[in-house]
């Protein structure tokens, strides 16, 4: 006699009950461990992030890359919700900051800012730092360990477009090699050779320098080509006289702003020949050897450019 557990039918229909729910528990178990290591991903991809922070610096999130409800959940942490691909900006400051955060940086593939204040990183970091592609703005400013082969390394950056290197102890010899600037800072630089100018010449996009209080005197201005896509100069409390003033008109006629304060080289001479520069829209000459009745001639001559001198102010 069969039994019932015997019936093919009915051993199939308890088969197929005892099998469903079964695939169902796979299933949330499945959907379970790729959520850990989802969240385990995440959170070990934030490492770079943790490391900056514990050294004092900061980061910022670049909004495109994290989810609208993040941006406009007002007061949100936009860093809960980021990895270091979302990174656009660091900021690090402080002597204790070394190469060895540099590959710290190399985390952040989107990473677009570095600013690097008074540290005592090396030529070595700027390794580091022009392996970053998507770079466009680097400071260095007050990092006196880089040297000139160290600036080299920086033209390897096709994005970069802004460069501050205040303060650095560097001749500027290799400073032609970054070849996509179109702002340059190179203001308290004290070292700067007499061929810094010529190097500079050989960034053709170069449209706003600064060279405040920098090492910059008549023999800069020597052999020089020029170029006409410059539009914004800085030569305040460098060494210049009226006779790089001649050089200035002739190479950069394009210069609509221009800093000149606290020059006691610059006279009356050098103010007839600013004249020439018929773009000029903004000049200083604060602090000049210049005369009252010579800045007046100025400003008339140009009447579109406004003169900032003791004798004009309101």
């Amino acid at each position: 006699m069969r039994h019932m557990s015997d019936d093919p039918s009915k051993t199939h229909g308890d088969r197929l009950r005892w099998r469903m729910p079964s695939v169902g528990v796979l299933a949330l178990f499945a959907v379970l461990f790729l959520l850990g290591v989802a969240l385990l991903t995440w959170r070990v991809s934030r490492s770079g992030i943790r490391r900056v922070l514990s050294l004092g610096g900061e980061v910022s999130v670049d909004p495109n890359r994290v989810s609208r409800f993040a941006v406009n959940w007002s007061g949100i942490d936009l860093l809960q919700l980021s990895t270091d691909h979302d990174v656009a900006f660091v900021y690090l400051e402080g002597p204790e900051i070394d190469d060895e955060i540099m590959p710290v940086l190399r985390r952040f593939p989107n990473l677009r800012i570095v600013q690097l204040e008074g540290t005592t990183v090396t030529d070595i970091a700027l390794i580091e730092v022009a392996g970053i592609s998507q770079l466009n703005h680097v400071s260095l400013s007050e990092s006196p360990e880089i040297t000139d082969e160290g600036i080299a390394l920086l033209g390897r950056l096709p994005k970069l477009r802004h460069a501050r290197l205040e303060g650095l102890l560097i001749s500027g010899a290799n400073l032609g090699q970054l070849s996509h600037l179109e702002i340059l800072d190179l203001d308290y630089c004290p070292r700067l050779g007499s061929t810094v100018l010529q190097e500079l010449c050989e960034i053709p996009n170069l449209r706003n320098l600064s060279l405040y209080d920098s090492h910059i005197t008549n023999a800069c201005f020597q052999d020089i080509k020029g170029t006409p896509n410059l539009e914004e100069l800085d030569l305040s409390k460098t060494r210049i006289t009226d006779g790089s003033l001649t050089t200035l008109v002739e190479k950069f006629p394009g210069i609509k702003i221009l800093y000149l304060e606290n020059l006691r080289g610059v006279t009356d001479e050098g103010a007839r020949q600013l004249t020439e520069l018929t773009l000029l829209e903004h000049v200083s000459i604060h602090g000049c050897r210049i005369s009252n009745e010579a800045a007046k001639s100025l400003q008339d001559s140009i009447p579109r450019c406004k003169v900032y001198h003791e004798s004009l102010e309101e």
